[in-house]
């Protein structure tokens, strides 16, 4: 999935952010690594735009790979889009905004001066194609009263409760058994990779997961649906509704989780939020453990 560096990139981009008047308080911190370029991209969005929208504060991952354009479109314009739906059914706008993601970057690839603006496929960026580049998407929605999840791909969402790491996602793999016949029904086929005890599943032998934002080469079966395509970009979406015993919620790609087990990343964001109250420290300091 693209080129890698002898030694890894360990500088880290981090910052916080406030939104006083909905309780919220929160930080990130980015860490390249291994890969040849940066390809991961985030937003935090303290209050949606769209009608209805204004209560809802919008956060998300999104996880490149075969290089940065799709997560940098998806984190510009992928807010946007959900303020575009209707507030009265937040699910169905999640899921709508997500295809709508898809819809875009097809139109862009397709006629390059669609939208100037905001085309990351133009003659500045030659060599990027999203039908051979994508991302993961794992967006939070937060109320006061409910946490929405929309999750495509291997991103993942952890709310902590009482000091209990609850999943509000759930990893997207080719090897599922309702991904794996989505795949196969869509003329598609899964292959089985082992380097010594690394055991991956990936589609027609490339993508490790089944499914995300993008990669729109998986996506050309004109007969089928969005949700049914061999790769798709519907998220599971999933409502949790808020209780005092909520402490906070992780956000992180699948580097994280390569490293640390769900329980494991909770527990060490607890422990430095419980020691410094400071989320832009504790988000490093997750980062830093998975160095390791």
């Amino acid at each position: 999935m693209g080129q890698v560096l002898p030694v890894p990139n360990t500088l880290k981009d981090s910052g916080d952010a406030a939104a006083p008047s909905k309780g919220l308080r929160w930080g990130h911190s980015c860490m390249q690594g291994w890969r040849f370029s940066m390809e991961d991209a985030h937003f935090a969005v303290a209050s949606l735009q769209g009608e209805g929208w204004e209560d809802f504060a919008a956060f998300g991952v999104l996880d490149g790979h075969g290089g940065k354009e799709v997560a940098q479109f998806c984190q510009k314009q992928l807010p946007a889009q959900i303020g575009k739906g209707s507030s009265l059914n937040a699910q169905a706008a999640l899921v709508e905004a997500f295809h709508r993601m898809d819809e875009m970057l097809h139109i862009m690839h397709e006629d390059p001066l669609s939208d100037a603006a905001y085309n990351p496929f133009g003659s500045g960026s030659s060599n990027a194609n999203p039908y051979w580049m994508g991302c993961t998407a794992v967006v939070c929605l937060v109320r006061s009263d409910v946490i929405l999840v929309a999750n495509a791909g291997d991103s993942r969402a952890v709310l902590s409760r009482s000091g209990l790491a609850i999943s509000l996602s759930e990893d997207h793999k080719p090897n599922l058994p309702q991904e794996k016949q989505r795949i196969q029904r869509a003329g598609g086929h899964i292959e089985r990779h082992q380097i010594g005890d690394n055991v991956q599943y990936r589609v027609n032998g490339n993508l490790n997961l089944s499914r995300s934002i993008g990669d729109l080469e998986y996506k050309r079966a004109e007969h089928l649906p969005a949700d049914e395509q061999m790769i798709c970009a519907t998220p599971d979406v999933r409502a949790t509704p808020r209780e005092p015993e909520d402490e906070f919620l992780l956000l992180a790609c699948d580097g994280i989780f390569e490293k640390l087990s769900t329980k494991e990343a909770g527990q060490i964001v607890r422990r430095r939020l419980r020691a410094t109250g400071d989320a832009k420290a504790a988000a490093e300091g997750l980062v830093k453990m998975a160095e390791k």
